[in-house]
């Protein structure tokens, strides 16, 4: 009889058991990828916290690295903006009824830019001499349209020669300061 209760006994310990591996075991599984996922949510929030804590100097220093930018852009010339100048100073003298002889940068200044460039925050500017030959009127007119540019900083000189070699027209220079990079916000 003993046999037969430990067998009855064993047997409801045996059926008990794997009932409770088949009920508890994914209640368990379940229960632990709770957990898990609970864990990893914790730390995404932790992440994300420091994330946001870092956001606002982040910002701060993107700003500051976009004006930084920004500065060195406008203190910088190109050959593009040299060439855009003279050709403006070309049409105003033609449209002036002028002949252009030339234009003389002084290579020291050029030089002198490349060198300067990005340094300080002021503008770049350059001093230029225009060489004309034509009437007195029409030099009176291109220095009117040279006055109305943005790049136009103010006279340094005007020299009048009078009449060489027979020619009916004086040949004029014109000396004047221009800041480079305005052109193109004509």
């Amino acid at each position: 009889m003993k046999k037969v209760i430990f067998l009855y006994l064993s047997v409801t310990l045996g059926l008990a058991a794997t009932w409770f591996f088949f009920l508890m075991s994914p209640l368990m599984q379940r229960n632990n990828d709770a957990q898990n996922s609970i864990v990893n949510a914790e730390q995404k929030l932790s992440e994300m916290q420091r994330i946001l804590l870092e956001f606002p100097e982040k910002f701060r220093a993107e700003h500051e690295l976009l004006m930084r930018k920004q500065i060195l852009v406008a203190q910088l010339y190109s050959k593009e903006d040299l060439i855009k100048l003279f050709d403006n100073i070309k049409a105003k003298a033609e449209s002036s009824g002028l002949n252009m002889l030339e234009i003389t940068p002084s290579i020291e200044e050029l030089l002198a830019l490349n060198q300067r460039a990005g340094a300080d925050d002021q503008p770049q500017e350059l001093n230029l001499v225009v060489r004309l030959n034509g009437g007195l009127r029409n030099l009176g007119r291109f220095i009117n349209l040279m006055e109305d540019e943005k790049f136009y900083q103010g006279t340094n000189f005007c020299k009048i020669s009078g009449t060489y070699g027979g020619r009916a027209y004086p040949e004029m220079a014109y000396g004047f300061k221009a800041v480079l990079g305005t052109l193109g916000k004509i």
